[in-house]
């Protein structure tokens, strides 16, 4: 083995393993977004058990929230925004 192949094994073994428990210990139990949009591939999705095939219909509306921005823009037919700038990956 050369000192460059046995040198870069040692580096993956360094950067490699601790990448894996940080990992591990990132996930978290089912229903848990302790990050944004649940988790590092941004799913947004929970699998949980509340809403089922039974109860779907039952569903009502529990709050509505209008921004402010959406007032601005509907009375200024000037002004544009791309849509969901905020969220969207670069």
């Amino acid at each position: 083995m050369t000192r460059m192949y046995r040198f870069l094994i040692v580096l993956i073994a360094f950067i490699g393993l601790p990448a894996l428990v940080v990992t591990y210990a990132g996930a978290d139990e089912a229903g848990q977004w302790r990050q944004y949009a649940g988790d590092n591939d941004s799913t947004k999705y929970a699998p949980l058990d509340q809403i089922n095939r039974d109860n779907f219909k039952d569903l009502r509306i529990a709050w509505r929230w209008s921004s402010v921005d959406d007032e601005i823009l509907n009375d200024n037919s000037g002004l544009w925004t791309w849509a969901y700038e905020a969220t969207q990956a670069s």
